[in-house]
């Protein structure tokens, strides 16, 4: 899976692939509790520029950061937020490194 998931992504022209972290940060926001407002809100001071006008790279720093605060939140260890077995959370490591090879 996670050889495909890397392939797929790295296919991807800039376009989707902001169009993806996009989804991908508006879904962690939800899995941390934020409306998608919040979610928007932070990637923008974050990134120091519109939603709309980020770069893949700043969105990708982005998914870092929201990575460690839902990590964090979870105490470091797998619960009903979503990432249950740990599948998303290694694929989400893969993805998040495949964009940098």
């Amino acid at each position: 899976m996670s050889t495909h998931a890397n392939f797929t992504f790295s296919t991807m022209d800039e376009q989707q692939q902001r169009a993806a972290l996009r989804a991908r940060i508006l879904r962690y926001g939800r899995q941390i509790g934020w409306p998608c407002r919040t979610a928007i809100t932070f990637t923008e001071q974050c990134a120091r520029r519109p939603w709309k006008r980020c770069t893949s790279g700043q969105l990708w720093t982005v998914v870092d950061e929201l990575d460690v605060i839902l990590w964090a939140r979870l105490g470091g260890r797998p619960g009903p937020s979503g990432f249950g077995d740990g599948d998303e959370r290694q694929s989400a490591r893969e993805l998040r490194y495949a964009h940098r090879d």
